[in-house]
Order: structure tokens, then sequence, then C-alpha cells
């Protein structure tokens, strides 16, 4: 039997509950009791896959969904900024706990990126949208909240460095 530590993807999933928690800890501080539920049929679908496939053609799929959660948390970390740039208390509490997530998620980003090859990242480059129309489909809020187009054109960018440039747990040293 394999030692389940020696797998990163195990931290990975851990992580990932670990981040519905902090946005669960983010909306309380702004008084939003949050509801987790069963994922949707697309995305049940996708984690399936993402299991049963080989670390190859998961691991596609996986970076997908990754660059899918930079563009969703940096829009939402964009939109918390503009409605409560008025309550300062309740912004930092925010903008600290996404901080943490984020982090994560670059980490994942370049995690995933670095088990593929060339050609594989431009196959993922191209399964994107799909990953992302899925995504949207079980979490309709966020396409009211962004609509379609917005989300799309941010997971497009896919900049992850930038996004996560400004949190303090990064070995980057700033330059003058």
């Amino acid at each position: 039997m394999t030692d389940p530590s020696a797998d990163p993807h195990a931290f990975i999933q851990i992580e990932e509950v670990y981040h519905t928690r902090i946005l669960e800890d983010a909306l309380a501080a702004i008084g939003v009791k949050m509801k987790v539920s069963d994922p949707g049929v697309a995305t049940r679908v996708l984690v399936r896959a993402m299991v049963h496939m080989p670390d190859q053609v998961s691991d596609v799929l996986v970076l997908c969904g990754e660059i899918f959660g930079v563009a969703v948390f940096a829009l939402l970390l964009e939109k918390a900024r503009e409605l409560f740039a008025a309550q300062p208390r309740a912004l930092a509490r925010i903008e600290a706990l996404f901080a943490q997530i984020m982090v994560d998620e670059v980490g994942h980003v370049h995690f995933v990126r670095s088990r593929l090859s060339p050609a594989l990242v431009r196959v993922a480059r191209r399964m994107a949208p799909l990953v992302a129309w899925g995504a949207m489909r079980d979490i309709p809020e966020l396409v009211a909240l962004f609509g379609r187009k917005r989300i799309m054109e941010r997971m497009a960018r896919a900049d992850v460095d930038s996004e996560a440039a400004p949190y303090s747990d990064r070995f980057l040293v700033p330059t003058a």
C-alpha cells in the first residue's frame, strides 16, 4: 500500500476543504451564513474524471479548475473591495482570508503545470472554457454576480502570479 502522505494531491484536497472554511469565515465577516451543498452534475463528473483518469489527463482538468479558482477569487476580492470600501474592518478581514486562498491556488496552478508537458498545457488552454462552463453551470451565483463573459475573460488572462503578488507569504523579494 502506498503512503498517502507521499501524494501531494492528498494535501491539495485538504487545502480545498480549508478554502471552503475560509470562504465561510469571509462571508461571516459580513454577516452572511454560507450553506455548503452537494456539488452539481458538472462538478461531480469533473471530479470523478480527475480521480479515475491517468494523472496526465487528470492534471489537465485540475489545471483548468485551479485557473478557474484563481480567476473567481480575484473577481470576488475585487467585488469585496468595491462593496466594503466604507467598512475597513470587514474588508481587511476579507482580504486577509482571501490572501490565504489565493496564495494556495497560485501554488496549485504552478504545481500542476509543472507536471504537464507544453503540449498538455496547450490542451488545458483549449479545455479551460469547457471546465469553466461546467463550474458556472453548477454555481449560477457567479454568473449572476459577474456574468459569463467577465469570468471567461479573467480566466483567459490567467495571470496567476500577479494575483498573488501583493501577499507577504511569497518568497520573492520586491524590487525597488
